[in-house]
């Protein structure tokens, strides 16, 4: 488990090119809806054992759209959420038309993890529980509740 944390942190900080960060260092629940009309539950996946990314990003954000990729082959290198880490990426202010449009231009379609939009599938909540401001933003939570990377 060590192993995936160091490796999956090693990768993800190697394209970063934001700044900033959540200052919480435990985890806020919230339940959202992604664009195939999911639910998913912060805690539930927690409790699995699963460890959680989370990609806070909006569509016209070029640093957003140049990482992206990145994120979608660290998502693949991990499993495809089968493993040991999930990974979900959240949208702050766009709609899911906006959202579903973002993927296909700059992901060739969907990733295959789920994408909250922020005004439809609650994403604009979870980026204020949060406290980010900048973006892109990708944080990683154990799943004992605490946020073990605040700015990857």
């Amino acid at each position: 488990m060590k192993k995936i944390y160091i490796l999956l942190i090693s990768f993800l900080m190697s394209f970063s090119v934001s700044k900033a960060q959540t200052t919480l260092t435990t985890a806020v629940d919230f339940t959202v809806t992604d664009l195939d009309g999911n639910t998913h539950n912060l805690f539930n996946i927690l409790n699995s054992g699963k460890y959680v990314c989370i990609d806070f990003f909006f569509t016209t954000c070029g640093p957003c759209q140049a990482t992206c990729p990145y994120f979608k082959q660290t998502f693949t290198n991990y499993g495809c959420n089968t493993q040991d880490v999930f990974f979900i990426s959240v949208d702050q202010g766009n709609t899911n038309a906006e959202c579903t449009a973002y993927e296909t231009t700059y992901l060739g379609g969907s990733p295959g993890y789920p994408t909250i939009s922020g005004t439809t599938g609650g994403g604009n909540a979870v980026v204020s529980a949060y406290g980010i401001s900048a973006f892109p933003t990708y944080i990683l939570i154990a799943p004992s509740k605490a946020i073990v990377e605040q700015d990857m």
